[in-house]
């Protein structure tokens, strides 16, 4: 048995997408950026920007370091403006930590076509 769609649940600027296939091209960007992050105090998050030309506020970043830090692990990227990458690292360490300079691997996830 069938069930109507209650469409009063269903935003408007939806109800044209209803019973229609969306063509939706996805591009991957990848970068390789070196970054130098801020210090971090225990148990804290601190947020480090660095430049890259080319992003976008509407990109999904996965961002993969390379080598492994004790203690010091990233907890969040996003695109703060664009041609800028956000990195948030977390102290889970015993004192302030100084991250090591990196080169982080970035995915950058870009819908192209709609």
């Amino acid at each position: 048995m069938l069930n109507k769609i209650d469409l009063s649940n269903i935003p408007t600027e939806f109800h044209n997408y209803l019973g229609k296939s969306v063509e939706v091209i996805l591009t991957g960007h990848f970068y390789s950026i070196p970054i130098v992050p801020s210090n971090v105090p225990l148990w804290d998050t601190v947020e480090s920007t660095v430049t890259v030309n080319g992003l976008k506020t509407s990109d999904i970043v996965i961002v993969n370091r390379p080598a492994y830090q004790d203690e010091m692990v990233i907890v969040g990227a996003r695109v703060s403006a664009n041609n800028v990458l956000a990195v948030t690292y977390m102290n889970m360490g015993a004192g302030t930590e100084i991250p090591t300079p990196e080169t982080l691997l970035v995915l950058a996830i870009r819908q192209e076509k709609e």
